[in-house]
């Protein structure tokens, strides 16, 4: 639990986790949240940050802010751990990419790959969040009754 702050401690029960990586993505405290986790907590498992890598880098390529030849360049020619990246979703985006046909159709092929694989990586966040949540949770419990029943 190196990872949460006393500031998101604090805060953590009084919010329900949202219940995927999208929403997430659109809560900015949760995203804080997450992003310690990821950071620290899952530092542990590194192939997760290549799925959380590309999923931004395919974000990127959705707003405009990244062309096909650079995605080509950082996830064929030059990938990092592609462990979690699935095989056949890059294999069809270097194959139309190299045709020069069909280049949208296999991103959008690796992009729901990749976004149903950034939901299972979230899965484990979530499942982590739930059991600190208990934690502190049952140590609120304990100093209550401690307050309540003084040298009990």
């Amino acid at each position: 639990m190196a990872w949460l702050t006393n500031n998101m401690s604090d805060n953590l029960l009084g919010n329900a986790r949202p219940k995927s990586y999208a929403k997430c993505r659109d809560d900015s405290w949760w995203y804080g949240v997450f992003m310690a986790w990821w950071n620290e907590g899952a530092a542990g498992k590194p192939m997760y940050k290549s799925v959380g890598s590309l999923y931004d880098d395919l974000t990127d390529y959705y707003n405009g802010q990244m062309t096909a030849d650079t995605l080509y360049q950082q996830w064929v020619t030059d990938p990092p751990d592609v462990t979690l990246i699935d095989a056949g979703a890059r294999r069809a985006f270097q194959e139309a990419y190299t045709a020069g046909d069909g280049v949208d159709a296999a991103v959008g092929r690796l992009w729901e790959v990749t976004a149903a694989q950034m939901e299972m990586v979230y899965g484990v966040f979530y499942d982590d969040v739930g059991r600190v949540k208990e934690v502190l949770r049952r140590e609120g419990v304990e100093r209550a009754i401690e307050e309540a029943f003084p040298g009990l």
